[in-house]
């Protein structure tokens, strides 16, 4: 493209002599012209326009999910800046003018103008990773965390050579543990929440690689558990305490499994070489403890906007609820019945245990219910028998 371009141009000329005359148009005794002034002009400025048209070039912008900013023509031999910035939810990849690669620089591209531009942006949806990996009781390399074509998000388990050990105390062959956290990235978009719900969809259980061999030093971590996960975190959110889930082979790909996970809280893997299991949802919730489970070992909590109750990997013995924080004082409930809905957020029969809660033998049930008079609370508190319970329950309670 050309534009105009203004130059002026300046001559002198020699000295001369201007004279006024004027016409005598009014008077007719003596008709004509009568001139009167001489003026002497030593020198004249003439000027003239001359347009010219400096060459400038197109520039065109090109590429999805991109804001662009920047002219769209440039002068010939300039510097020329733009600015590309990726729409929300999407990342730059590569930014190439005339096929060539630029970085950007305080976020602006600068290039030389020698001819028309061609800005070609590269977008790519962006990768959240709502996991990281954690070392376990030793170091490993064997977790990752990766997206598929379907951008669904998988965790697995790949054990390196330097992951293997062998423990003095069985003899056996271990590996390390690979472990999986929420990244804080992720709990920042919940931030009044303590608790999340994770759900996973089995793809591959893997392969139990325990196996003896002679024990050699420097390898003395003992496992609690062989084969297959746990959701570890002790103290997961002040006076929340959370338990295992475990998990075998038997438990088949294609099947679920919900958990409950903290900021403070793990998924650790151990012995089992080839786990993949893909992230199906993850749900924040703000808790509180109401009670105990597993003897007092582990915390009862409830969901302060739904009051659903879970209890997770109970174990045996019993849960105690405090039922002035589920459903009120006892003249709320006193000469009342207090219905309970019980659910396996696990979806599974885990281990094929019977699996009671209360007076119901769950085993291959995933809802179950009953109802009891409100002489089951003693001093406010409630004992939930449970037998062979593992995985994650949620119970809601009712008055009528």
């Amino acid at each position: 493209m050309k534009a105009k371009q203004i130059i002026s141009l300046f001559v002198l000329a020699a000295p001369f002599t201007l004279v006024a005359c004027a016409e005598r148009q009014n008077e007719s005794s003596n008709p004509g012209t009568e001139c009167s002034e001489k003026i002497t002009v030593s020198t004249v400025e003439v000027v003239s326009t001359v347009e010219v048209e400096p060459e400038k070039w197109d520039v065109t912008f090109s590429g999805a999910n991109i804001d662009f900013t920047g002219d769209s023509k440039v002068t010939k031999g300039q510097n020329y800046t733009f600015k590309a910035v990726a729409y929300p939810g999407y990342e730059l990849k590569s930014i190439t003018v005339n096929g060539t690669a630029v970085t950007a620089t305080d976020g602006a591209y600068t290039v030389l103008a020698d001819q028309d531009l061609a800005i070609v942006g590269i977008a790519e949806e962006k990768v959240v990773y709502n996991f990281r990996t954690v070392v376990g009781d030793t170091p490993s390399k064997g977790g990752s965390i990766t997206y598929d074509e379907n951008h669904e998000q998988h965790l697995k388990v790949a054990f390196t050579a330097e992951d293997k050990f062998v423990d003095k105390s069985d003899g056996k062959t271990h590996y390390s543990e690979v472990g999986f956290a929420l990244t804080e990235e992720t709990w920042a978009d919940a931030p009044d929440a303590n608790v999340a719900l994770v759900t996973l969809e089995l793809k591959a259980t893997g392969e139990d690689i325990t196996a003896d061999l002679e024990a050699k030093s420097g390898t003395q971590t003992a496992w609690t558990i062989e084969h297959g996960f746990y959701a570890a975190g002790a103290e997961a959110f002040g006076a929340l305490r959370w338990p295992g889930v475990a998990m075998n082979n038997e438990w088949g790909v294609g099947k679920t499994i919900t958990f409950a996970l903290a900021r403070t809280s793990k998924i650790a893997f151990r012995n089992t070489d080839g786990f993949d299991a893909v992230v199906k949802g993850i749900e924040f919730h703000k808790m509180t403890a109401v009670g105990t489970a597993f003897e007092g070992l582990y915390s009862a909590v409830m969901d302060e906007t739904t009051k659903d109750i879970y209890i997770q990997g109970a174990g045996g013995g019993s849960a105690t609820l405090d039922m002035s924080k589920i459903i009120g004082a006892p003249e709320t409930y006193e000469g009342k019945k207090i219905y309970f809905e019980m659910s396996r957020m696990d979806n599974n029969d885990l281990f094929g245990k019977t699996f009671t809660l209360g007076p119901i033998v769950m085993n291959k049930r995933l809802y179950a219910g009953f109802d009891m008079g409100s002489a089951g609370v003693v001093d406010g508190k409630y004992k939930l028998a449970c037998d062979q319970v593992n995985g994650l329950v949620k119970i809601h309670i009712d008055v009528e």
